[in-house]
């Protein structure tokens, strides 16, 4: 085997020679804390790996399905004594799956067919709202809709997030043009805010232009290629990544800034890292402490606690900038929770495809933010919020996630949204209780 995937077999080699085998790794995989299983974490793979390469071991599609079973969350990583680069190990053997024809059905059409065009994912957005206003809001656990559910590998007792492209809730028409700007930042909004989260992309808009930050937002910009390329197709991966670069390098701007940890690492490692584009990316909570908070915060009464994202905290090492924000609101009382770090086990497609092991996962924090006491859970990623609020949903707790700058310009706002936010949760949790309501997503 002279190569695995686009990756010199001798590179592999190399980089699979410097583990140790000391079990590290398996100690922190939050996916054999929940599976027990050898090959599902990082030393295993590893050993399949050089199976495969030394032909001891055929590239079967169980073998297969060990290398997908990965959260992407780089608790490996982080904790390895040699450094061993297991994501890029892991992505070689991916690419030559893909290569072979077997990566699951659903991700093949919908990283060819539907991520690399920004028009459809609207149209799929736009249809996907009437669907869930018509089908999936009010959905109670007994629907017969939910077994239509299983047929994508999807649980059946799922809570379904709410499915929307909404341009004008995202406020785009209200960027306006500041005269002698702090700076100019590109604003990449990602998947999860653009047509789940749209909130997250109005409190960006309204947060960075009241610093005296002026805000460049592409429309035509798609998805960052997080999940194609982790997936290992490269080919789909780096014609969205080209559509991308155009974009990114047509603009004037300070830098790039994302709301998406998963985005921000992409962004970063895949774009900029390696040339293609000429800005330097910046996660939000990083261009907030730059240049400063507003004036004119307004205390917020709550507990919050912040979950860390695990590409935002593990893959580009940012975890005081969102508590030190959080710190400054006026009236916030902040509680760090137990193992603010853990995944929270939604890592993307891994929810769909692998639930019952991400729900396992999400059970232990759920956990720890019950024994928390916050009636608040902050965030920096559109995934965790959408995963850990269906765990607050599934529990009927009187709690609601925010990503930061939700959080933030509420502030700016008066507590009167976030008052009202949380009522709403409490009433559903109550409705759920007695029987007499059915389970909506925040």
């Amino acid at each position: 085997m002279n190569k695995v995937g686009s990756i010199s077999a001798d590179v592999i080699r190399e980089a699979a020679f410097k583990c140790m085998k000391c079990g590290t790794c398996q100690s922190v995989c939050p996916v054999y804390q929940e599976t027990k299983n050898e090959s599902f974490y990082a030393r295993g793979k590893i050993s399949l790996v050089e199976a495969v390469m030394t032909g001891k071991l055929q590239l079967s599609k169980d073998v297969e399905k060990r290398f997908f079973t990965c959260l992407e969350c780089r608790r490996c990583e982080s904790a390895c004594p040699s450094g061993v680069e297991v994501y890029e190990i892991s992505r070689a053997i991916k690419e030559e799956i893909v290569g072979k024809g077997d990566l699951l059905w659903i991700k093949k059409y919908l990283f060819k067919y539907l991520f690399p065009y920004n028009r459809r994912f609207r149209l799929l957005g736009r249809v996907g709202n009437v669907f869930y206003r018509w089908f999936l809001k009010d959905l109670s656990p007994k629907n017969p809709i939910r077994g239509i559910f299983g047929l994508f590998g999807i649980g059946k007792d799922r809570v379904v997030p709410p499915i929307s492209y909404n341009r004008k809730g995202m406020g785009i028409d209200e960027i306006r043009k500041l005269q002698n700007p702090g700076a100019t930042f590109i604003y990449f909004a990602g998947c999860g805010a653009t047509y789940l989260y749209y909130g997250i992309i109005r409190s960006t808009i309204s947060l960075l232009s009241s610093m005296g930050i002026q805000v460049m937002f592409i429309e035509n910009v798609g998805c960052c290629g997080a999940p194609i390329e982790a997936s290992g197709d490269l080919e789909t991966f780096e014609m969205i990544r080209d559509k991308n670069v155009k974009m990114f390098n047509s603009i004037k701007a300070d830098g790039i800034v994302t709301t998406c940890g998963t985005c921000g690492l992409q962004l970063k490692e895949s774009y900029y890292d390696k040339g293609f584009i000429d800005k330097p990316v910046f996660d939000v909570s990083q261009v907030i402490l730059k240049y400063g908070l507003p004036a004119g915060l307004k205390p917020l009464d709550f507990n919050v606690t912040y979950h860390d994202p695990c590409h935002l905290s593990r893959g580009l090492g940012i975890t005081k900038e969102p508590r030190d924000i959080i710190k400054s609101v006026p009236g916030t009382n902040f509680v760090e929770m137990f193992e603010a770090d853990n995944c929270c086990g939604c890592a993307g497609f891994f929810t769909a495809t692998h639930y019952s092991i991400a729900g396992a996962i999400r059970k232990r924090k759920m956990d720890n933010i019950q024994n928390s006491g916050a009636d608040i859970i902050v965030s920096g990623c559109p995934g965790c919020m959408m995963h850990i609020a269906e765990g607050i949903k599934q529990r009927n707790l009187k709690k609601t996630t925010l990503h930061l700058v939700e959080f933030v310009d509420m502030s700016l706002q008066g507590n009167g949204l976030l008052k009202k936010e949380l009522a709403k949760q409490a009433r559903l949790a109550d409705d759920v209780k007695t029987g007499s309501g059915k389970r909506q997503m925040r």
